[in-house]
């Protein structure tokens, strides 16, 4: 499933795609604002559980670290194979509200 949207507001016009990753409850969403850059979301069910920042400036590529089923267990690990890596929530949250902050 894909879907296009466009939102404008104050000349910030924000492209928003969905796209399935071929299992079900398993989603990608990306943001692009203008010139800003894109904010790649990767959900689980309803959750939130990886993204990718690009700006010209900046980039993050954070994972959370597995707190539920085996079906967002297989989505952490094609987005953050090595588990090391990968955030407790705080951390997460933390990085994700930086992200968003440099978007919007």
């Amino acid at each position: 499933m894909e879907t296009n949207a466009h939102q404008e507001s104050e000349n910030q016009k924000v492209n928003v795609k969905l796209e399935n990753l071929g299992i079900i409850n398993q989603n990608k969403v990306v943001l692009n604002v203008n010139s800003k850059g894109s904010l790649t979301l990767f959900f689980s069910y309803e959750t939130i559980v990886s993204f990718c920042l690009n700006t010209p400036t900046e980039h993050a590529d954070e994972t959370i670290k597995n707190q539920w089923s085996t079906t967002t267990g297989k989505l952490l690990n094609d987005c953050q194979p090595d588990k090391s890596k990968r955030l407790e929530q705080d951390d997460f949250n933390k990085a994700l509200t930086k992200a968003f902050n440099l978007l919007f």
